[in-house]
This record gives structure tokens, sequence and C-alpha cells, in this order.
């Protein structure tokens, strides 16, 4: 058996995984730097991004939806965990501010949405060209 040639739905879902591997390793690191080390979100993030790669790898296709599953969830996570410095920094008082910038919060909510966005488009997508 020749090397089986892949769709566009597995290049989508391949770049989802990376956005989301790079984000949540940067997303760790970021939150140590600045003394906010709430971790779930970006473990939550890896494993999503792990389980992603495996199923591309090994066209197993019924892992397909469940980045996308994991990538929402941890926006969800992240999202919540920051609330109180969401508050703290919209309203200027810094009451319950950690280090994290509302410009990096911003970007890592934009990073993991897009991420789900893509995992979700190519779990609906072909993963490997049929042949014509």
């Amino acid at each position: 058996m020749g090397a089986k040639k892949k769709a566009t739905g597995f290049y989508i879902g391949f770049v989802s995984a990376i956005i989301a591997l790079v984000t949540g390793i940067v997303l760790l690191a970021y939150g140590t730097a600045v003394g906010d080390t709430y971790v779930v979100s970006p473990v939550v993030l890896v494993v999503g991004a792990l389980i992603g790669i495996v199923g591309l790898l090994k066209d197993v296709h019924c892992l397909a939806i469940a980045p996308g599953v994991f990538y929402m969830v941890a926006v969800a996570l992240y999202v919540t965990s920051q609330m109180g410095n969401i508050s703290g920094q919209l309203s200027e008082t810094g009451f319950g501010a950690t280090g994290t910038s509302l410009t990096m919060l911003i970007l890592f909510c934009v990073l993991m949405v897009l991420a789900t966005f893509l995992a979700v488009i190519a779990s609906f997508m072909e993963q490997v060209k049929t042949a014509a």
C-alpha cells in the first residue's frame, strides 16, 4: 500500500492542534512568570492537542471532535479562573488582579477559540483523500 494523501481536514486539524499546544505551553510559562499559576487550562489544552495529533496521525476519525471539546473546556476554565483579574483591571481598582495583563488574557482566549473553531471544522472534513 502506498502512502495515503492527506485531505484539507487533516491540515486544518493539525494547525489547530499546534495552535493549542503552543498556546498551552506559552500560557503556562507566562502564568508562572507573572505569578498566576492556574495550570488546569494549559494542561487541558495540551491534552486536547495530543489527542488531536494522535487521532490525525493514526487516522482515528472518532477522535476528531475531542480536541474541540477539550479546547472549549480550556477556554471556559481559563475565563472563569480569570474573572477576578478581569474585573479588577476593568474597574481599575486592582482588587483581584493577578499579574496577567488584560491584553494577554484576550490573546490567550482568542487563540483558544481559534483552535476550537479550526478543530470543529476539521472534525467535519475528510482527513484522508479518497481515491477517485
